[in-house]
C-alpha cells in the first residue's frame, strides 16, 4: 500500500522531483572562493588618564596607560608603549613629568596631585609625535546627608535590597554632571545598581523595562538639568551580598562614591556603559548595532577627564537605619 502510494506521488510530482535533483547536483559547482581584500590600518595611540585631586580616605595617583591598537585579525594585546615622554600641564604650567612604571604599566607620578578646578593638558610625546588632550576639572559638590536603609524590600525575584539615599545641593546656572557608584569591602568590586530618580533613569544608558536579561549598571552618571540649583535626594539599590532571603541583612561593608565630573568623563561612562549593553545583545529584539565609545583623544582613542570625589565607608552589621550628615 505504501509502494503504491510513494509511487502515485513520484508520478504526480516528475517534473517538480526532476528539477530538485538538477538543482541539488548543481550546487557543489556553485561554489566559489571569494578573497575580500581588508586594507591595512596605521595603528592608532590609545591614552586613558581619569585624574582627581589627593582624597581622603582613598587617594590615587595620576596614572596614565599608553597603548596601541592592533590589526582586525591579530589576535595579541594592545602593545604597551614604555619611551614615551608624558607631561600634565595646569594653566598652561607644567606640573607633573609622568614617568614609565614596569610593574603596573603605566606611567605615574609619585607626588601628592593636589589638583584645583580648572584647565588641564595631557601631552603625551612618542617618535616625534605629539598628542595633546584637554579636559576640565570640575568643582567639587559636596554631599549634605547620607542614609542607608539596609532592608528595603525584596525584588521579583524575591532577592532583599538595600536603599541608599544622597542629599546634595546642586550649584545652579550650569549644567553638572555626577556620578554615584556602591563597592564591596574595596574599590574594585561594584555592585549593580538600580534607582527610580527620574534624572537617572531617563539616561541613554540606562536598561529600560524590557531589558529584562540585562544586569543592573555599576556606576549611574546623570545631569542635572532636571533639578539645576536646587536641593536634592537620590535614592539608589543594590541587592544584598549573598542574595540573603530572610528579612535579615546580611553583615558586609560598602563604600559610597559620590563623584562631580566633568563632561568628558561624562560621555565617556554613558557611551562604555551604552556599548556594553549592546555587546550583551537583547534576546527580544536581536543583535543591537554596535557603539563607539567617547574619545577626545585627537585623531586617536581613549580619554583624558577628570573629576571630584566624596569617598565613604559604612559597615553594616543589622538591619538599624543609618543616617550621616556632613
Amino acid at each position: 500500500m505504501i509502494s503504491k502510494h510513494l509511487s502515485w506521488f513520484c508520478r504526480q510530482n516528475r517534473w517538480f522531483l526532476l528539477f530538485s535533483f538538477s538543482i541539488i547536483t548543481l550546487l557543489p559547482c556553485c561554489e566559489q572562493e571569494i578573497e575580500i581584500p581588508i586594507p591595512k590600518q596605521e595603528p592608532k595611540y590609545v591614552i586613558n588618564c581619569l585624574f582627581q585631586p589627593f582624597t581622603i580616605p582613598y587617594p590615587q595617583n595620576t596614572t596614565v596607560s599608553l597603548k596601541q591598537t592592533i590589526g582586525f585579525l591579530d589576535s595579541l594585546d594592545f602593545p604597551t608603549i614604555d619611551n614615551a615622554i608624558v607631561k600634565m600641564f595646569y594653566e598652561d604650567s607644567l606640573i607633573l613629568n609622568l614617568n614609565y612604571d614596569d610593574n603596573s604599566r603605566v606611567y605615574v607620578n609619585a607626588q601628592i596631585s593636589n589638583f584645583q578646578p580648572g584647565s588641564y593638558h595631557l601631552q603625551v610625546e612618542h617618535n616625534g609625535e605629539f598628542i595633546d588632550a584637554y579636559d576640565s576639572l570640575p568643582k567639587k559638590v559636596n554631599l549634605k546627608k547620607v542614609t542607608i536603609l539596609p532592608f528595603a524590600g525584596r525584588n521579583e525575584l524575591d532577592n532583599s535590597y538595600s536603599k541608599i539615599n544622597f542629599i546634595f545641593d546642586d550649584p545652579g546656572n550650569e549644567v553638572n554632571y555626577y556620578e554615584i557608584s556602591v563597592t564591596y569591602l574595596s574599590i574594585t568590586e561594584p555592585f549593580g545598581l538600580f534607582t527610580d530618580f527620574p534624572s537617572i533613569i531617563s539616561e541613554p544608558y540606562y536598561p529600560s523595562v524590557l531589558s529584562i536579561d540585562q544586569e543592573d549598571p555599576v556606576a549611574l552618571p546623570f545631569t542635572d538639568k532636571s533639578f539645576n540649583g536646587n536641593e536634592v535626594s537620590i535614592p539608589i539599590y543594590y541587592l544584598h551580598p549573598l542574595y540573603a532571603k530572610n528579612d535579615k541583612v546580611e553583615p558586609h561593608t560598602i563604600t559610597l562614591h559620590f563623584r562631580t565630573i566633568s563632561k568628558n568623563y561624562y560621555n565617556y561612562k554613558v557611551s562604555l556603559l551604552k556599548q556594553g549593553y549592546n555587546i550583551q545583545a537583547d534576546i527580544i529584539y536581536g543583535q543591537a548595532e554596535s557603539i563607539n565609545v567617547f574619545t577626545n583623544i585627537p585623531l586617536n582613542y581613549g580619554v583624558y577627564a577628570g573629576y571630584q570625589t566624596v569617598d565613604q565607608t559604612f559597615d553594616i552589621r543589622n538591619n538599624d537605619f543609618i543616617e550621616y550628615e556632613y
